[in-house]
């Protein structure tokens, strides 16, 4: 027998938090939707913003690598230039270019991958958004 009050009196409970909610729904049917896709939105950004800047650093690192490779072609030529034997400059200037063509190579698929990412990620969120504005004009529309 106390079990059943027990259940009885958690249903009611159940029941009062969700007829509020069920009341707005049959007067606005996108109230109860009309959180989750700001929250999914502001989600969506914060993804977007890590993958930019997942996308900076990896900028970040061609940009370092290619200013090794002008700076070991300038001692190879400031070495020529005076005589000096520019044979291990030289060498020096093609291993900082091989490092860097293997540097592009690897990075060239992941920042790919990110930048489709994004790029998915703002159509899919201005999509939502324009989808969003066009259901809550339809709602202004039938009151």
């Amino acid at each position: 027998m106390k079990i059943t009050y027990m259940t009885a009196a958690q249903a009611l409970l159940f029941l009062a938090v969700c007829l509020p909610e069920a009341a707005q729904t049959s007067v606005n049917p996108n109230h109860g939707s009309d959180r989750s896709p700001q929250i999914s939105v502001s989600t969506q950004e914060d993804q977007v913003k890590a993958r930019q800047q997942q996308l900076e650093g990896y900028e970040k690192q061609l940009r370092a690598k290619a200013e090794q490779v002008e700076n070991a072609r300038q001692q190879a030529i400031s070495a020529g230039i005076q005589g000096d034997g520019a044979g291990p400059f030289i060498d020096a200037y093609r291993q900082e270019q091989k490092e860097l063509e293997v540097l592009k190579a690897t990075l060239a698929p992941q920042i790919e991958v990110v930048a489709d990412s994004n790029s998915r990620e703002r159509t899919q969120a201005s999509d939502r958004m324009i989808a969003s504005r066009g259901s809550s004009k339809l709602n202004l529309s039938a009151k």
